[in-house]
């Protein structure tokens, strides 16, 4: 699902704010206020792990509005796709959602609105998680080890795919090594010698 609102503001919008959004006071005048909207967004993201793109601008803006009508924003799990672009694809020659929806072939049709924008940062993020299924194990493990002392909420998710990769390669050699196994021939079965005949001992292999 989806949550889509705006929100009567307690001033006026600059005019770079309307110039970029394309929303204006007039779109405004008759939406309710933050404090009437943010219990029904809370109530709709619940314990969720928050992606965003700039997260920490955004969460910043969010917290400074919320406490200025008296609300707490409570310190929710967040990921930042830029964190994990500057993983994958650290050459891109920007960070901005829409430069970077671009260079990965996302579409954004209405950039700087906000479900438009969350849209696209939830695709990015799903092309970054399937990049990050693939990672060779040793990137992966080691990537591991650099996490280990960060507070990083997607931190969990990676390990269980290091685990998951780990198992998944230990059964795979597992199965090879059974494979291989089944290519050497059987080892010869030697039958209790018979009696010495006078001229030498008889013997006879068995195979199986």
């Amino acid at each position: 699902g989806s949550f889509d609102s705006l929100i009567c503001p307690s001033g006026q919008v600059p005019d770079f704010i309307q110039h970029m959004t394309g929303i204006d006071q007039s779109m405004l005048a008759a939406q309710p206020p933050l404090s009437d909207v943010w219990p029904r967004f809370a109530a709709f993201i619940g314990d969720a792990t928050l992606v965003a793109h700039n997260a920490a601008y955004d969460i910043g803006m969010l917290r400074i509005a919320l406490k200025n009508r008296g609300i707490d924003l409570p310190d929710y799990p967040l990921v930042d796709t830029q964190d994990l672009i500057l993983l994958f694809h650290p050459h891109v020659t920007s960070l901005r959602l829409d430069e970077v929806s671009k260079q990965l072939g996302v579409e954004l049709d209405d950039a700087h609105r906000a479900l438009a924008d969350a849209q696209a940062a939830a695709q990015i993020f799903i092309m970054l998680l399937a990049k990050l299924e693939r990672m060779p194990l040793a990137h992966l493990r080691q990537f591991t080890k650099l996490l280990r002392s960060q507070q990083w909420a997607l931190k969990p998710y990676i390990d269980e795919v290091e685990q998951r990769r780990s198992a998944g390669q230990l059964a795979s050699l597992a199965k090879q090594s059974q494979d291989w196994a089944d290519l050497i021939p059987a080892a010869p079965r030697w039958p209790n010698p018979e009696p010495v005949d006078g001229t030498g001992l008889s013997l006879q292999a068995e195979t199986r």
